[in-house]
């Protein structure tokens, strides 16, 4: 994320993102279009043309999710790339119930929100006889909330946190 300021304002940009990841998906010399989708373009998942290499798919859908939060505009041109994905993908964004104390209880907070949100998944997945073999991982990298989720017991610093985020701990065995 790129900042700069000015007499007019403060500018968040991610221009170099961009253009990088441009390049390393061999994009640079496209051509410039108005719309980031073909409008009334039917996509498919088996449309004839070469298979994708899925892990490459997975990181270019990934990047892209991730310059969203400067550019908006292509949220649903990602989000209808993401359905094609061979791994379930799922994208949640909404402020916090609660006003968290630090970083790590916010972190904690959120990862706890995933996990029920993964739970709910699997049922659903599970009523459609379509229940992955593989756990679902959910990738935390905060090392405080990741000592929060490990440490079954409370202290002083944690114990303000609401028992419903502990549901957490129990999610592994599920």
């Amino acid at each position: 994320m790129e900042i700069s300021q000015s007499c007019e304002g403060i500018f968040l940009s991610q221009k170099r993102y961009a253009f990088n990841l441009l390049k390393r998906f061999k994009l640079d010399k496209c051509k410039v279009v108005a719309t980031p989708l073909v409008v009334n373009e039917k996509l498919m998942k088996d449309d004839g043309e070469e298979r994708a290499d899925p892990k490459v798919y997975r990181s270019l859908i990934g990047n892209l999710l991730y310059l969203t939060a400067s550019r908006p505009e292509i949220m649903l041109t990602v989000s209808l790339l993401s359905r094609y994905m061979q791994s379930i993908f799922s994208w949640s964004t909404k402020k916090q119930d609660i006003v968290a104390q630090s970083s790590a209880e916010g972190e904690y907070v959120a990862v706890a929100s995933a996990t029920n949100q993964a739970i709910w998944l699997r049922k659903i997945l599970l009523e459609l006889n379509l229940l992955p073999k593989e756990p679902t991982v959910i990738c935390v990298d905060n090392k405080s909330a990741i000592a929060m989720a490990e440490n079954l017991g409370q202290h002083g610093r944690t114990k303000h946190i609401n028992i419903w985020f502990h549901t957490l701990r129990d999610a592994e065995k599920i």
